[in-house]
């Protein structure tokens, strides 16, 4: 049997920088959405265990934001400005008052 040709793009430096940038914003996007609810089963999870494995991506995605990659990556962002506010907004959204 003869393996069947597959189309391949060209190899070319011609590739469009905003192709780049979407693949960028998606993955900071991804970040931000996986600290997004793993805070939420933090704070909301009875379980110990969700709890731990929540504490786990927190570690995670607080390393991606706080890394040289996302500074280099996305170079007009703050990582720790983007953890605070996602932060903010989910004790805003559970009614976690830091005041009390």
């Amino acid at each position: 049997a003869v393996a069947p040709e597959f189309d391949k793009a060209p190899v070319s430096d011609d590739v469009p920088i905003e192709n780049y940038q979407r693949l960028v914003d998606f993955i900071a996007q991804s970040a931000a959405q996986d600290y997004e609810h793993a805070l939420i089963l933090w704070y909301c999870s009875p379980s110990e265990k969700a709890k731990q494995n929540a504490d786990a991506t927190i570690i995670q995605c607080e390393r991606f934001f706080r890394s040289e990659m996302f500074a280099t990556i996305m170079p007009n962002a703050d990582g720790d400005d983007i953890l605070r506010l996602i932060e903010k907004k989910v004790k805003r959204d559970i009614g976690v008052n830091d005041d009390e």
